[in-house]
């Protein structure tokens, strides 16, 4: 009856508002994890592929200063033009630490970065971890890293249809 449509409306529409009120109270209690996140994204949409074939050089760098000198000493690095990987690490493991914490970044991203980080991180596949050295392990992994990059962008799009269901 129309008495029952109102009711599940003004319901929906209660919901509706205790989320959004909700979402509103994370997103400010953890500003600033988001907006280092977003910046981090920002500037891997401007300057990604010029940081990671630095990070990439740097990690190759360090494993064959290490391979010389069968060790991984200050002195073995001080030969190396690139800074140790472990301070400009914008690897696969880091990105997916990121982007799976449980504050979900990029669901409350801008739209335009979200989109095209995601871009460049299937393009750079930020989130395949590197090879060990076998070939049947690669597939494996790349099957992996495609579906962790489906899960965040599917994630994604959820934050926006809700969005526009909660505007109707």
């Amino acid at each position: 009856d129309g008495n029952g449509k109102v009711r599940r409306q003004s319901s929906t529409m209660a919901s509706s508002a205790s989320r959004n009120g909700n979402t509103q109270h994370q997103c400010e209690k953890h500003a600033l994890f988001y907006t280092a996140c977003q910046a981090a994204f920002y500037m891997m949409c401007f300057r990604g592929y010029e940081g990671m074939g630095y990070y990439r050089r740097a990690v190759h760098q360090h494993q064959l200063c290490k391979d010389d000198r069968g060790d991984d000493t200050d002195a073995s690095m001080s030969e190396s033009q690139y800074a140790d990987p472990d301070s400009v690490d914008i690897g696969p493991k880091r990105w997916k630490l990121i982007c799976s914490h449980a504050l979900q970044p990029l669901k409350y991203c801008l739209e335009s970065v979200r989109s095209e980080f995601l871009h460049l991180a299937k393009d750079l596949d930020l989130f395949l971890d590197s090879s060990d050295g076998h070939e049947s392990d690669e597939m494996q992994r790349r099957e992996e890293a495609d579906k962790f990059l489906d899960h965040l962008q599917n994630t994604s799009s959820l934050k926006k249809q809700q969005a526009q269901g909660d505007e109707q």
